[in-house]
């Protein structure tokens, strides 16, 4: 340490000053370290966002998948009704599916037998396993076809629409299917 001494100003000897050797600054300063945690948490905001955005994608491609399923389940209901049968009464019992739904016994192992049976036990699974409960419903309708023989039921399509409640915006979702026998 090295002390100098100033010469006096109007007579009166000023402190000494004292000269100490400059020491380089290491760490960080309360500023710097305060600035990464703020670009710290809204990095981190981003990626909860992210991940709340891909559980949401996540849930209506499952509830879709299972729509899906849902319409190809009576897609093969109505083809295997109608297996074996010809002309008019394929035609008849192909047509009844887009009739009216019958009541579902789940507790009977064996298959149901009626038209009207297996749209009861389809517009439950619709509603057990599709969100919206009892809003959830399915319907077909028959589109008559342009083929040669009208009469054939070859020639139609048959439009299945399933329709659920979306559970973050509470409007009706409503997938389409169209198959022919």
């Amino acid at each position: 340490m090295r002390m100098t001494r100033i010469a006096s100003v109007n007579g009166e000897a000023q402190v000494p000053k004292i000269d100490t050797p400059r020491v380089a600054q290491r760490g960080f300063t309360l500023l710097e370290v305060l600035i990464a945690l703020v670009v710290l948490s809204i990095g981190l905001l981003g990626l909860a966002a992210l991940q709340a955005r891909a559980m949401r994608f996540n849930h209506d491609s499952f509830v879709r998948s299972d729509a899906t399923a849902l319409a190809n389940d009576i897609m093969d209901r109505i083809r295997a009704s109608a297996y074996n049968l010809t002309g008019a009464q394929a035609e008849d019992t192909i047509e009844a599916y887009t009739g009216a739904a019958g009541a579902c016994n789940d507790t009977d192992p064996a298959p149901a037998i009626s038209a009207a049976a297996d749209l009861g036990c389809w517009l439950a699974m619709i509603r057990r396993d599709l969100p919206g409960g009892a809003a959830a419903s399915g319907t077909i309708a028959r589109v008559p076809g342009v083929g040669a023989d009208n009469g054939d039921p070859s020639d139609d399509v048959y439009e299945v629409a399933i329709q659920w409640i979306d559970r973050e915006t509470g409007a009706p979702v409503t997938q389409f299917f169209a198959f022919q026998p």
